[in-house]
């Protein structure tokens, strides 16, 4: 009897602890001024692939590894939504919807972690970064835990 109260309080704790999930954006430059293709101009672009709205966070970081992360850093992603936005340049006109999403404080350039509460597949991502000849790049974001 003992061992299935040990065992019964043991699934309780572990059904009742939130599983953290997070993806990585590596690099970006986003100092290029408004509009594709001046200078270099990053895109994220973040879906939930949950029928539940999700609660996420950003935190930015320059290239040492020094911290720009905005004091509001949280955004709610809508059931379903899709959205990309400049990590650190406002600009309505290509972000939509992304223009509100929280943006880096200062310096333009650097790595961003994205998380939330939930299962590591609910949120999935991609990085696209624009240059002023036409030049482009992009590559999916890699989960982490």
């Amino acid at each position: 009897m003992k061992k299935l109260i040990a065992i019964s309080l043991v699934g309780a704790v572990v059904a009742g602890v939130a599983l953290a999930s997070s993806l990585s954006v590596p690099f970006f430059n986003d100092t290029g001024d408004l509009g594709p293709g001046n200078d270099l101009t990053s895109f994220i672009g973040l879906k939930n692939t949950t029928d539940q709205p999700i609660d996420v966070a950003v935190r930015y970081f320059n290239a040492p590894g020094q911290e720009f992360t905005p004091t509001d850093n949280t955004f709610i992603l809508n059931p379903q939504q899709g959205l990309a936005f400049r990590p650190f340049r406002v600009d309505p006109d290509y972000e939509g919807p992304g223009a509100d999403f929280p943006k880096m404080t200062d310096g333009g350039a650097g790595s961003a972690t994205v998380s939330w509460e939930g299962d590591p597949h609910w949120v999935q991502g991609r990085m696209v970064q624009f240059n002023a000849n036409g030049g482009w790049f992009g590559y999916l974001l890699p989960p982490g835990f």
